[in-house]
């Protein structure tokens, strides 16, 4: 299998294109205390990279040290995805049954890095006895929405998600999709 990816020059902030021959390139592996401070990084900049269009008024509300204070408390079932050089680059996270966060650095967006990282973390959940996970995905973030019924998942319509803001708790529209694992 071949892919294409993007390598992010941390020094320079330049990107630079190589050919990967497989993903054995790419190491997906479980998150540990040490990746904490790397997995805010990605989380930040992907949420904001997939939201901050249809969310601009949240986007506002989560500034860096939003991300690191959530993720703690998600590395107990958190995969990270490593590459050559730049280190992680994505990562996943879950709750029983719920993908809760597929993020990858934006210069990943559409190298097959998602693809990989997600089989790795639908193996684990269907490993642990699931038999339907779900997930929920911003309305109007239509890439992440095709990403995912690419990959099998099923709409199974809107729903009302409960984002905390400074105001409190604001209803924000998201895509429902399962997956029989």
């Amino acid at each position: 299998m071949h892919f294409r990816a993007m390598v992010l020059a941390m020094s320079s902030w330049e990107h630079a294109s190589f050919d990967l021959a497989d993903f054995r390139a790419v190491q997906v592996r479980p998150a540990v205390r040490e990746d904490a401070a790397v997995v805010a990084g990605v989380y930040h900049r992907g949420w904001h990279a997939a939201h901050a269009a249809a969310l601009p008024w949240l986007a506002i509300e989560r500034p860096p040290e939003a991300f690191a204070a959530k993720v703690p408390s998600m590395l107990q079932h958190c995969l990270v995805a490593e590459v050559c050089g730049p280190g992680v680059v994505g990562f996943a996270a879950w709750s029983g049954a719920e993908l809760g966060q597929l993020f990858i650095e934006p210069s990943y967006t559409g190298s097959g890095l998602g693809a990989v990282i997600l089989d790795r973390a639908e193996k684990i959940i269907r490993d642990s006895g699931i038999d339907e996970a779900f997930l929920t995905c911003v309305v109007g973030n239509h890439r992440a929405r095709a990403f995912y019924l690419q990959h099998g998942w099923v709409d199974r319509g809107v729903e009302a998600y409960q984002a905390q803001t400074e105001k409190g708790r604001v209803p924000v529209p998201v895509w429902r999709l399962t997956k029989r694992m």
